[in-house]
């Protein structure tokens, strides 16, 4: 995902900046630990099909 597009997006919920996963293509909300999918390129910010992160992905995410 392009760095400048990143810096676009925010997340539908509480509007902060998010994070990109680029290994599992995710786009993350620290704030809410939300996951948000990118299907085909294409970023699915809608609350409804988010996952919430689990505390193993937080760990996971927190030390990368």
């Amino acid at each position: 995902m392009k760095e400048n597009l990143l810096k676009l997006l925010a997340c539908p919920k509480c509007h902060s900046l998010l994070d990109f996963n680029k290994k599992e293509q995710q786009l993350i909300c620290h704030q809410d630990n939300f996951i948000y999918s990118i299907i085909d390129g294409i970023p699915v910010l809608l609350e409804d099909k988010s996952m919430p992160m689990s505390s193993v992905q937080m760990d996971k995410e927190c030390n990368i």
